[in-house]
């Protein structure tokens, strides 16, 4: 157990250098763009030796043993069995996920547990929701080493609870951590495809390790024409680059990601069941995120780490119709990330105390989606700290603290509810927003691990949101509490079941809209609320070379808006055969049906949406130990379902279908 003449020292340090980086952070957004990213780094072993996908105990990424309950890992064998499209569909099997489509500009969303957001990180950069929802479908699968989902955002550690980039005060409600592959000895790949709608793509990915150090490069082509008059045709292709190096004193990865390509906006159908007249898209559409991370082992017990990313979304947007041509206009995203931190690990390994600064800069030149032609830029400083300890062999406890700061530089008009300007938001600090959270986990016997966690957080609403009279509104109170159970009967059956119970005061909730399409803007009001529910999941094997994951996630609340835009219960089951012959897979997504709104509005009438089941088919043959051809399907019940409605119903393609060939040198 560490002692506590350690713990002052280093609280210490913490206060010292979080008082003096605001003011660095604020002198570097002068100059030219830059950004920082996650480091990792093993302190008495050699990181290139550290398992795929496991984070080193120092790392900020790293997930306290209170909270693995609450965090699902898709690894890559899971991802080539579902053969997903992209790494969408891949998050859509996070358990407590939903995900939305809504066709135009920003396309995709995540939601956990309701209706929380999610916040993106991809080899430790913290992807905003302008950014992501553009690019992230054109991120090559192929160097995906896994996929994390953390249902929980009391992880403090990982990023911003606050929300960011954002025109409401809600807090992010969990974690996506992509992380990419790192290759043990020299490997290459080359895939080709073809599929419905004149659907193709090509990738060659090719890794390699030598001595400490390891390289990644892959390509990326993809293209579809989509489907006759619908107007989601779309086009990428895509360079990732990837190198590290380790010893047992320093670590250090640097990787960058370049897509260019275009892609246009499906055209909606309204409730009168016509096509929509707008042909909207990005052309060209262009994404650049570069990271790196450094870490240094200073002895068996101090670790330094300290990463910089930086990411870039540029586009030029055109808004035509089926009779004239529109006006094209460029958007541009700039984003800016530096995370340092340290932490100290007792010699006995039963402590670890972390602490560190994250400083993320925001900037749209141009303004985008529903701001375009305002200038938008925020600068966010985290502050965090938190300690684990192993009491003993059974029990092991955590605690952790997080300060978020938001500046405002450039900010977009306040509206009032009749839609007209009545503040233009620049140069001003936001009220703190802060997180504390305790954890404990129990390991009952060589079966049950029992966990724990409270979490408490204060989120003050943003100063864009619109309100109901233009009312001020306090500040989000957040109480969360959250029971896991783990349970390791055999190589037949893990279960996992969480409990959590949310008490909000303040939620935001969008009362109506004002305005016009394209430019609607939500005029939100405050209400106290109580959301519950459980995660459930099982996996294991039913035979020698049959797999299964299943699972299922129950929400409801007590606010009849927030209850009634919400799905209560998402089913998924995953079987996967390894044959001698073929290989299976087969996916099956169930998602209750729920409203839009239960506010009509003549923007936005009262829909139903979600009410699907979706299955996913496909077969492998291994035509040589190193071929193999994948026949596969989506959809293939041709469900039309619909998550989201904006001014129109944004339909799933449904059924597609196509083949794939792969060879391994």
């Amino acid at each position: 157990m560490m002692k506590k003449e350690k713990l002052l020292p280093a609280l210490v340090t913490l206060m010292l250098f979080s008082a003096t980086l605001p003011a660095v952070a604020e002198e570097s957004t002068d100059k030219q763009s830059t950004e920082l990213n996650p480091v990792l780094v093993t302190a008495k072993k050699d990181i290139a030796e550290e398992p795929s996908g496991t984070e080193p105990a120092y790392s900020r990424l790293a997930i306290p043993q209170s909270g693995e309950a609450g965090t699902q890992t898709i690894t890559r064998k899971d991802i080539e069995a579902m053969h997903p499209k992209d790494i969408i569909d891949v998050i859509e099997q996070g358990l407590g996920v939903t995900t939305t489509f809504q066709g135009r500009k920003n396309l995709n969303f995540f939601k956990i547990r309701g209706n929380g957001s999610l916040g993106l990180i991809i080899d430790g950069i913290y992807v905003p929701q302008t950014q992501s929802g553009r690019e992230l479908a054109n991120f090559p699968l192929e160097v995906v080493e896994s996929v994390q989902i953390v249902r929980d955002p009391t992880m403090l550690t990982l990023g911003p609870v606050s929300a960011f980039s954002s025109t409401q005060g809600s807090p992010n409600g969990g974690f996506i951590v992509i992380k990419t592959r790192k290759p043990t000895k020299a490997e290459t790949e080359v895939k080709a495809s073809y599929g419905t709608y004149q659907t193709y793509s090509f990738n060659t990915y090719h890794g390699e390790k030598s001595g400490n150090s390891y390289f990644v490069a892959d390509f990326n082509r993809y293209h579809t024409a989509g489907k006759d008059d619908w107007y989601n045709d779309a086009s990428s292709s895509s360079l990732y680059l990837k190198g590290g190096y380790a010893d047992e004193g320093l670590t250090s990865n640097l990787s960058l990601f370049y897509d260019t390509g275009s892609r246009n906006f499906q055209r909606g159908v309204t409730n009168t069941g016509a096509m929509s007249t707008s042909l909207w898209g990005y052309d060209p559409l262009k994404s650049l995120m570069l990271s790196f991370d450094i870490n240094r082992l200073w002895d068996k017990t101090h670790t330094t780490s300290f990463s910089y990313g930086f990411s870039k979304t540029w586009d030029d947007m055109h808004s035509d119709t089926t009779t004239a041509k529109g006006s094209t206009f460029p958007e541009r995203d700039y984003l800016r990330e530096f995370n340092l931190s340290h932490a100290i690990i007792s010699d006995s390994g039963k402590n670890t105390l972390k602490f560190g600064n994250q400083t993320i800069l925001w900037h749209t030149p141009t303004g985008e989606l529903y701001y375009a032609g305002t200038e938008r830029k925020e600068e966010f400083y985290g502050y965090y700290i938190s300690d684990e300890q192993k009491v003993n062999d059974k029990l092991t406890v955590d605690a952790s603290a997080r300060i978020d700061r938001k500046h405002i530089s450039k900010g977009i008009d306040k509206y009032n509810p009749s839609g007209a300007s009545t503040q233009v938001i620049s140069d001003m600090w936001m009220n703190n927003a802060t997180s504390y959270a305790l954890g404990a986990a129990y390991k009952l016997d060589s079966v049950y691990k029992l966990s724990t966690r409270l979490a408490y957080s204060r989120q003050p609403a943003d100063a864009f949101m619109s309100t109901v009279n233009n009312a001020s509104l306090d500040p989000e109170v957040r109480f969360k509490y959250e029971l896991g159970i783990n349970a390791d009967y055999s190589k037949n059956l893990h279960a996992g079941l969480t409990l959590f119970q949310h008490n909000i005061d303040d939620y935001k909730i969008v009362d109506h809209t004002v305005g016009t399409d394209p430019n609607i803007v939500n005029v939100y009001t405050a209400a106290d609320v109580k959301q519950h529910g459980m995660e459930l999941s099982l996996d294991g094997k039913l035979a020698d070379r049959l797999k299964y994951y299943l699972s299922y996630s129950y929400i409801r609340s007590d606010n009849a808006s927030d209850n009634a835009t919400m799905p209560h219960n998402v089913y998924s089951l995953r079987l996967t055969h390894n044959g001698k012959a073929f290989d299976t897979n087969l996916t099956l997504r169930t998602v209750d049906s729920y409203k839009n709104a239960i506010k009509a509005t003549k923007n936005a009438p009262i829909v139903s949406l979600g009410g699907y089941t979706r299955v996913d088919l496909n077969f492998s043959k291994m035509l040589n130990p190193e071929t193999k051809v994948t026949i596969y399907g989506r959809n293939i019940t041709d469900q039309r379902y619909v998550s989201t409605y904006n001014s129109g119903y944004y339909y799933d393609v449904g059924a597609v279908y196509g083949v794939e060939w792969s060879k391994k040198f």
